[in-house]
């Protein structure tokens, strides 16, 4: 009982003032020895892709999560579990019902809604035609598009991940790719602790790097525009002085980039990457298209970012070398089969 009693009693203050000394079974930092191994769960924000849910986004990555874990599984050290919390966008898909994107989720996934985080504009042909039609006709004029109504999603990620957290990381697809970078960017001016400070690093799945970035070039044109529609008054914690750009200098943050040889915006996808320091950042190159990947080398490189995560300890900015740069080329898996196929969708 006095064992108990002591360790009550010792834990949080020596653990709060960062000595280290934990009793019974879990064991913490040491006076000068490595960083906190996770006690809880990993967690990530799954933010899905235009015209997709929660839902639809849970299923397309049954295989990358069930594969992650698996070889999870396999990595030396203590164990690692994760947790992943998918949410749906605040807007109805403004896209039009009878585009072939539209259909084709609609036969995939006929039981469920449709959602979109930000509504894109922009004049894609003239774009591309500026491009030149380079590489066959990719979609490359994705570049020139940009992004309107995006505060509701913004507050609504925002406020999720303080009323939900703490989070260590971030994951999108497509759409929800580009807005997981805005919030990856934010993350790194300082601003918005109480969202944004245990956030370690950031998943990008198919992402696309229309020219947004130029608009949300600073903290004020983010906050800004935010402030006046959101139902909370983001602010940072020293009020206004400070204006950081957002994507003046690569990010920092620890990024998987993991794109599809095939998929039509495999160019953006590259450009989308360059945002982040190449010392910190992987790429994984799967053989599919416009889709969540379910290869062995796509998993294996989200474990090791969530090995060395847990590691870290969550809440560190330190990750160990999960973020070396590389580029592999991924393998399909047959024993657990790939996600049903998205089509080319507006972004």
């Amino acid at each position: 009982q006095w064992f108990h009693q002591l360790e009550t009693v010792l834990n949080p203050v020596l653990l709060s003032a960062g000595q280290g000394l934990k009793l019974g079974a879990a064991t913490t930092v040491g006076l000068s020895g490595p960083p906190a191994q996770t006690s809880r769960p990993l967690r990530f924000l799954c933010l899905h892709g235009m015209g997709g849910s929660a839902e639809i986004l849970r299923r397309q990555t049954v295989s990358l999560r069930k594969l992650t874990e698996a070889a999870l599984a396999g990595k030396p050290g203590p164990g690692t579990s994760v947790e992943w919390d998918f949410i749906d966008g605040p807007r109805v898909a403004s896209w039009d019902p009878a585009s072939f994107q539209a259909m084709l989720l609609r036969t995939y996934f006929p039981d469920c809604s449709y959602y979109e985080w930000m509504r894109p504009i922009g004049d894609g042909a003239a774009a591309n035609a500026a491009i030149g039609g380079k590489d066959g006709g990719l979609a490359v004029h994705h570049l020139f598009r940009r992004y309107v109504d995006w505060e509701e999603s913004l507050d609504k990620v925002l406020r999720h991940l303080v009323d939900h957290g703490p989070f260590d990381g971030i994951l999108g697809f497509s759409q929800g790719a580009n807005l997981a970078t805005l919030v990856a960017a934010l993350a790194e001016t300082g601003a918005l602790p109480a969202a944004l400070s245990s956030l370690q690093c950031v998943v990008v799945m198919a992402g696309s790097r229309f020219g947004w970035e130029k608009e949300w070039n600073s903290l004020s044109s983010v906050l800004g525009p935010l402030r006046a529609k959101a139902k909370v008054n983001w602010a940072p914690p020293k009020g206004d002085a400070a204006d950081p750009s957002l994507f003046e200098q690569p990010l920092a943050m620890p990024s998987l980039h993991l794109m599809g040889k095939t998929d039509h915006v495999l160019i953006s996808s590259e450009k989308l990457a360059d945002l982040f320091d190449e010392t910190t950042r992987r790429v994984v190159v799967h053989p599919e298209g416009h889709k969540p990947p379910g290869g062995k080398e796509s998993a294996a490189a989200f474990a090791d970012l969530i090995v060395s995560l847990a590691t870290a300890g969550p809440s560190s900015s330190s990750t160990g070398g999960a973020g070396a740069a590389a580029e592999q080329q991924d393998a399909p898996v047959a024993a657990v089969p790939p996600p049903p196929p998205t089509p080319g969708e507006a972004m």
